[in-house]
C-alpha cells in the first residue's frame, strides 16, 4: 500500500515536471530577455494545465526531489524566482531533452537498468 502511495506521488511530481518545462520554455519564448519568472506568476497555469490546485509548497517538493532541474532565487519582494538552468548548446543539440535526461540520470543514480 505505501509503495503504491510512493508510486503515485512520484508519478505526479513526474507530471509537474513536465508541466513545469512546457510553461517556463513558453515563457522563455514569449520574453526576449530571459528574466526569471516568478514562482506564483506561474502557478494558476501549472494548476490549469495540471487539473489540480498546485501549491508553492508542490512545486518546492518537486524541486527536493530534482534539485538541479531549475535556478531558484529571491528577488527583491521576497518572491521566488525559477529560471531554466543554463545547459551546454551542443549538449542540448545531441540529447533529445532535458527531460529524459533528468529521468535517466535519476534512474541510473537509484541504480535501475535504463
Amino acid at each position: 500500500m505505501a509503495q503504491l502511495q510512493l508510486a503515485k506521488s512520484l508519478q505526479f511530481y513526474k507530471n509537474l515536471f513536465s508541466t513545469c518545462e512546457t510553461v517556463l520554455s513558453l515563457f522563455v519564448m514569449s520574453r526576449s530577455l530571459g528574466s526569471p519568472v516568478e514562482l506564483p506568476s506561474i502557478l494558476p497555469q501549472l494548476s490549469n494545465m495540471m487539473r489540480k490546485k498546485i501549491t508553492q509548497n508542490d512545486f518546492l517538493k518537486m524541486v527536493s526531489l530534482w534539485p538541479e532541474c531549475y535556478n531558484m532565487k529571491s528577488n527583491s519582494r521576497g518572491e521566488l524566482t525559477i529560471s531554466l538552468p543554463t545547459r551546454n548548446v551542443l549538449g542540448a543539440l545531441v540529447n533529445k531533452s532535458r527531460r529524459c535526461l533528468l529521468y535517466t540520470s535519476d534512474a541510473a543514480d537509484d541504480g535501475e537498468s535504463v
